[in-house]
Formats: C-alpha cells, structure tokens, sequence
C-alpha cells in the first residue's frame, strides 16, 4: 500500500478542516444550529377566526349561514389552549358535545350587552357553538366565561381594524397571496407579526376558498394589546400560500 508524505497528509488535514467549517457556515446549516435552542414548541394560546362567506358555502342551509349573519369580515371561532381540551369535564357533557347536540349544553351566562356582541361576532352561536367552545376550549382556563369571551372580542375587533381586515374586504371575490397577507399584518401589528399566523384554505367546487386565520399568541393576552400578545409566541407555518376571499351569496358548491 504506498505511504502518504507528511506534507500531503498535513494539506489533506488543512483542506478537511476547511471544508467542515464551511459546510457549517452554509445557511442551512446555521438554521438548524439556531433550531436546536431552546424554544416554547407551541403558543400559549391560539386565536381563531373564521370567514364566514367561505363556511357558508357548504352549510347554505344552517342558521348562522342566512342573511346578515354572512358578513364579509372575520368571524370568532374560539380562543384555546394547545394540546388542552375538555378539562374536569364531566363524560355526559362530552358525550352530548361530540354528538353535536350544542344546544343540550348549559347555555353561557354573559352580561347581555356582551351576549348580542357574541352573537354578531360569532354567528354559530345560534347552533350553540359558543357553548361547546366554553366546554371545550374555555374549561382549560382560568377566566370567567365574561372575561373570556370579552378577550376574544377585543382581538377580533384588532383584527377587522386593521390592515388585514381591510385587504380581505377589499379583496372580495378575488385572491390574496401570502405575501399581501405578511405585509397586512406587519403594517398593523409590527414586524415578524405574521410568522405566528397560519391562514387556512379549502377547496369547495372549483375554488380554492380562505376560510380562516389562527394567530399564535403569547402567555399574557388580556393586558396586552394583539401586537404584543403575538410577539411572545413561536414561529409556525404559514399554511395555504393563496386562496379567494369569498363573498356573500356567492354560493355555487353542493350544500349541506
């Protein structure tokens, strides 16, 4: 076998060297370095909002989907705790809840100015949606049902306010990028703000329809306002790249 001189072995030994520090300064090989520090791996809660127009289009036919109910802006889904559901609920309750029977729950008891509020802000209530939100989402946290629901409220009108509200409402009928999305929400919320929102999309006949956003929050939203309360979360996926911003009464998938 023929020997290696000490001078092309010590080159050899140079050029690896070389070599492992570059393949370590490659971008991809940093991002993963900066993935291995420590960080939260879920928020400490999430935000959902629904756009009605779009849900409607396979539901045409149940209450929350007639008339003024469809408005052309986000709608409340709920305000949860990730990996938390039904906490110190009893099995009767869950049963009822996953059988659908929303209206056989306990009825919400809320201040009446804050309960017409509710219903205008999340037109499922109707359906008893609220109510399983309280018993699934809501038992998982400290608040009142009050104070939980005026939370959500506040953010959701943070939300129809500002620039994202705005694009989507100006982009009725037609689609909206991820890239429009990102600068909406940098403009009202800061930057780095839309990297804790994933926007969710179906497809319903031919159309690929938005049907929502969920924003990752931090652990302190009821003093905060949704800027900061977002900053506090990790980063997620963005989810659908694009879709159409549906508008009411543009209805033509099979209902049901």
């Amino acid at each position: 076998m023929p020997r290696i001189s000490l001078h092309l072995a010590r080159r050899l030994f140079g050029l690896s060297a070389l070599l492992g520090l570059f393949l370590f300064c490659m971008p991809g090989t940093v991002f993963l370095a900066a993935q291995a520090r420590p960080v939260s791996a879920k928020p400490a809660f999430v935000l959902g909002l629904g756009w009605q127009p779009a849900y409607c289009e396979k539901k045409a036919k149940r209450p929350e989907c007639s008339g003024s109910a469809v408005a052309p802006q986000f709608s409340l889904q709920g305000l949860w705790v990730p990996g938390q559901r039904f906490c110190h609920v009893e099995e009767t309750a869950r049963a009822r809840d996953k059988a659908r029977d929303w209206l056989g729950l306990p009825a919400v008891a809320l201040p009446a100015d804050l309960n017409a509020r509710l219903k205008a802000a999340m037109p499922g209530t109707v359906s008893g949606l609220d109510r399983h939100v309280w018993l699934m989402n809501g038992s998982c946290q400290t608040r009142t049902a009050e104070a939980y629901f005026a939370l959500q409220l506040r953010l959701l009108d943070e939300v129809n306010g500002s620039a994202v509200g705005r694009l989507f409402k100006a982009r009725l009928g037609q689609g909206v990028d991820r890239a429009a999305v990102v600068a909406a929400f940098t403009e009202s919320f800061g930057e780095d703000s839309a990297l804790r929102v994933k926007m969710r999309c179906r497809k319903i006949g031919d159309r690929m329809l938005v049907t929502g956003l969920t924003l990752g929050l931090g652990a302190t939203p009821d003093q905060a306002g949704l800027k900061e309360a977002m900053a506090g979360a990790p980063v997620t996926r963005f989810g659908c790249e694009s879709g159409i911003v549906d508008q009411p009464g543009s209805s033509t998938a099979k209902t049901e």
